[in-house]
């Protein structure tokens, strides 16, 4: 179920930067000119170039790496990062009017998008219970 629901997460984030992406260089291209277009087209092609060769390396020489080791730490951090914008993202919500808003007494640190408000402070605590059941589960299925 874990291997599940990281690929189902790898996928999402996957697909969301390549139309990040996708979004970015149509917005480029429709606002420059030739030469910007030129320039543009340069950069695609540099790094579709650059990607082949990181990508052909990682596959050559990818059995020496600790992949176990590294997706337990990417995992990590993509619920890292899953609880920094679920703060910023309600935030936001309440900011525009669509969330509630209950303040508490409480520390605020924009860069981990904690803020001093009940609604935020609730959900980031429940994803971090979630991240802790789930590395448990982890934990007990490696050492079967």
């Amino acid at each position: 179920m874990l291997v599940i629901g990281l690929t189902g997460l790898s996928f999402i984030a996957v697909y969301r930067e390549a139309f990040e992406t996708i979004l970015f260089y149509q917005a480029l291209w429709v606002q420059t000119s030739t030469p910007g277009k030129t320039m543009a087209l340069r950069g695609v092609i540099t790094a579709i170039a650059l990607l082949t060769v990181i990508a052909w390396l990682i596959m050559r020489y990818s059995v020496r790496l600790p992949l176990r080791q590294f997706f337990s730490i990417t995992g990590g951090l993509m619920f890292l990062l899953a609880i920094i914008f679920a703060g910023k993202g309600i935030a936001a919500l309440q900011e525009a009017g669509i969330v509630i808003s209950s303040p508490v007494h409480f520390i605020q640190i924009d860069l981990l998008g904690i803020y001093p408000n009940l609604q935020g402070l609730l959900f980031q605590l429940a994803l971090f219970i979630v991240a802790i059941i789930l590395w448990n589960k982890k934990s007990v299925l490696v050492s079967k």
